[in-house]
């Protein structure tokens, strides 16, 4: 049984000019096999002239030629038939005798009977085996047969097929060296291809020794064809200086000729180099021009940074409902971080209307694909039971996903759990587990808790140097809550050597966050000179924030200072204005010192109103009473004055123990004789 064979290529008819005084025949047809299958691409020739044409996909041709003409109908692989020109022919082509090419063996046996043949019709046959056109089925082997007998004779795309063939293992048994050997023929006539094909394999050390300058060589002449994937190579090795010396202008040029070509990852990378600034001049507008080309053409990534820079407002004017747009093209790709935005936008409400079911569905998305952020709010969804019923066992789970990933957050959430028994069953060495994981990778507010938990006792044995070892390392992270810890542990000696100096240095910092209590300490060591040296100034200074957060202590000291000008110039009317505001805050000494004042000032009235608050908040303190006598004694009052005396002593007897000579109504009642 004959077979037929059919060429892919199909050229387009011409028509040759013909002598104006011939008569001329418009002769038509179709070229058949011998099983009436049309023939696709067979030659139909005016005899003895150049005047031809090929059959097309339906086997039809249509030429002018002279009346009377010989049409010479041909096909490789078929007999030529010689037939008189007719307006309408039906031709049918008999296989020849030597039976079909194709079955002959492998070229490679066949010495010079391989060269014969023309080469452009060998590759078409190939290709057409290649590919099946519906006529024949494909036929790897076949089409290998003739890619070889084509690339034999320099046909460069049938070596370049043949290689691919060898390289892939396709009809042939895998062969990296015949692979390189048919990719250098092709690429040594100038395929592109080819040329970045065999650049590839030099870089990979593919079958060939890794040679990086080759690959450098043959990236360049592909390039330089206009391969836009070469050019994008080579802008890659320019901008890492991978063999070439790096020369980051040299890869915006190549980079740029792969854009312009449509090459998305060109595009993106391009993007990439002008959104940073890298090797041209930042430009915004440029980096979103370049994103956006990749973008349409369904690059994730590019689709991903387009949508970052809508929702920023970065070379473009902000806009989140395009952000939105953007962020869902590369998360229906499966881009985790997109998922992961897109979630974020629904369950927020931004540029797109707040839906917590959609936003469970994308971080569902993002954690299924081992995205810890996307699984860690997931875990808080299923915690709160928002936008799905709430499931403990579930939010554990994936907090355990995105937990056994180092996700620090995760594993602090679990450790919450564990460790309080929140919901689930209560585990306080697991809880401990968790919580070390978190504060081992550097979540300050873990390891603040691990300070916590050691300095305590609770879940783990108590030990102080472990607690100070955490609780300094979350103050370094940052954690202010942990400063005043450490400075504690320095002015205690607990866990580290006592160490007034550092111990200020933390309360110092704690005090410039605002802490009031601490800037009232930081106050009293530059009073006291502990830790630093005396600064009286410096004292006022700390003891004027915390008063003016309305600290008691420190308006009352403030007060005092003022009064008595110590760290600043005396102010009477400014000691007044602290001891008042400390006063109306129940502040019994700053009570007793506006007394003093008032009496000084001879307004004795307001001074007795002023002391008396100081003993009706504190009726048993001996002191009151006996500075009650005193403003009593100098109103002139003295039996007013022995009354207080008396009280002093009734509430303590051994008042007189704490005041060497007395106190100051003590010794004007005993110089007046009034008492022994």
């Amino acid at each position: 049984m004959k077979r037929v064979i059919i060429l892919f290529m199909i050229m387009a008819s011409s028509m040759l000019s013909i002598t104006a005084y011939a008569q001329k025949l418009h002769s038509t047809g179709k070229v058949f096999t011998e099983n009436l299958k049309p023939i696709i691409g067979a030659s139909v020739k005016e005899k003895g002239t150049s005047n031809a044409t090929t059959t097309d996909f339906n086997g039809s041709f249509s030429l002018d030629v002279e009346s009377g003409a010989t049409l010479i109908v041909s096909f490789l692989g078929f007999t030529d038939v010689e037939v008189k020109a007719a307006s309408s022919m039906s031709i049918t082509l008999e296989g020849e005798k030597q039976g079909d090419p194709s079955e002959q063996g492998d070229p490679s046996e066949q010495g010079d009977a391989s060269e014969q043949g023309d080469a452009n019709e060998q590759f078409s046959l190939a290709v057409h085996y290649d590919k099946g056109d519906g006529v024949f089925a494909q036929d790897k082997k076949k089409a290998f047969l003739w890619y070889t007998k084509a690339a034999k004779q320099g046909h460069a795309e049938a070596q370049f097929n043949l290689a691919l063939m060898y390289k892939n293992g396709k009809a042939v048994p895998r062969d990296i060296s015949k692979a390189i050997e048919w990719f250098t023929k092709a690429a040594e006539q100038g395929h592109a291809e080819a040329q970045f094909s065999l650049a590839l394999l030099y870089e990979n050390g593919e079958g060939v020794a890794k040679d990086m300058a080759k690959a450098v060589e043959w990236y360049t002449k592909a390039a330089k064809q206009g391969h836009a994937e070469a050019q994008f190579s080579l802008a890659l090795m320019y901008k890492n200086g991978k063999v070439v010396p790096r020369d980051i202008s040299k890869a915006i040029e190549w980079y740029t000729k792969a854009a312009e070509q449509g090459y998305d990852k060109a595009q993106f990378n391009l993007a990439l180099l002008y959104e940073n600034g890298e090797g041209v001049a930042k430009n915004m507008a440029k980096a979103v021009e370049w994103y956006t080309k990749a973008a349409e053409q369904g690059y994730t990534k590019a689709q991903f940074n387009l949508a970052l820079l809508y929702e920023n407002g970065e070379g473009v004017a902000k806009n989140m409902a395009k952000a939105v747009e953007w962020y869902t093209k590369a998360a229906e790709q499966g881009h985790a971080k997109a998922q992961f935005n897109l979630a974020l936008k629904y369950e927020n409400g931004e540029g797109v209307a707040k839906n917590m079911e959609k936003a469970v569905e994308w971080y569902t998305k993002a954690a299924k694909r081992g995205f810890d952020k996307a699984q860690f709010n997931l875990a808080l969804l299923y915690v709160n039971g928002e936008g799905v019923a709430k499931n403990m066992e579930k939010a554990v789970e994936w907090y355990t996903k995105a937990a056994e990933q180092g996700y620090a957050k995760a594993q602090y959430r679990l450790a919450s759990l564990y460790y309080n028994g929140d919901d689930i069953a209560k585990d306080q060495k697991k809880g401990v587990e968790w919580l070390t994981k978190a504060a081992e990778n550097g979540l300050a507010a873990a390891q603040y808790d691990m300070g916590k938990i050691y300095s305590i006792g609770q879940g783990v044995e108590q030990n102080y140097a472990t607690a100070f070892k955490w609780f300094i390392k979350a103050a370094e992270n940052g954690f202010v809550k942990a400063f005043e810890d450490v400075a504690d542990c320095y002015y205690s000696g607990k866990g580290v050597e006592k160490d007034m100096v550092k111990a200020v240095e933390w309360f110092t910092k704690l005090a410039e966050q605002g802490d009031v209590i601490c800037q009232y300490i930081v106050a009293e060591c530059y009073y006291k000179g502990e830790g630093v040296e005396k600064d009286p100034a410096k004292a006022v200074k700390w003891y004027t924030k915390a008063a003016e957060q309305g600290d008691e202590d420190s308006q009352y000291t403030l007060g005092h200072c003022y009064n008595y000008g110590v760290g600043v110039e005396k102010n009477q009317t400014k000691a007044i204005e602290w001891w008042s505001k400390a006063g109306e805050q129940k502040h019994t000494g700053a009570l007793n010192g506006l007394a003093y004042i008032y009496a000084s000032q001879k307004n004795y009235s307001k001074a007795i109103e002023t002391i008396d608050r100081a003993i009706s908040i504190r009726p048993k303190e001996a002191n009151y009473y006996d500075s009650k006598g005193e403003i009593l004694l100098m109103n002139g009052d003295e039996q007013g004055a022995l009354e207080m005396w008396r009280k002093v002593l009734e509430l303590n007897p051994d008042f007189l123990s704490k005041y060497e000579g007395g106190t100051e109504l003590y010794k004007k009642l005993k110089e007046r004789k009034l008492i022994e």
